[in-house]
């Protein structure tokens, strides 16, 4: 498993957000009984940014991202929160280029993955 590169240039305004899997089921009276799907029915989805990376930075970065973009699992830190290096695959990515193509801006979404 490959760690996401550079990742003590990640930028606040970086997130993480999770979704609840529950299982939901409704009874004629109005009533209803909830209970979580599965042991992990919580998953993280992590928004990471890498921002003025210079273009030697943004190969390293734009080739990871495109050698490990076909779902196999990579590792992170969970730094806008708790800081728990956790297993993610990746989701999405998108690259900007400013300062009259000096300066380069990343922006990826991770997904969490439960897999030994």
């Amino acid at each position: 498993m490959a760690n996401v590169p550079l990742q003590d240039q990640i930028v606040e305004g970086s997130s993480v957000s999770t979704d609840s899997r529950i299982l939901v089921a409704n009874f004629g009276d109005g009533y209803n009984q909830r209970t979580p799907d599965g042991i992990n029915h919580l998953r993280r989805t992590m928004t990471i940014q890498h921002k003025y990376l210079t273009a030697t930075d943004a190969t390293t970065l734009r080739d990871f991202y495109e050698a490990n973009g076909n779902g196999v699992k990579v590792g992170c830190d969970t730094k806008p929160t708790d800081g728990t290096t956790r297993n993610w695959y990746i989701d999405s990515w998108s690259e900007s280029i400013e300062g009259g193509g000096n300066l380069h801006n990343f922006s990826a979404t991770l997904v969490q993955v439960f897999e030994a």
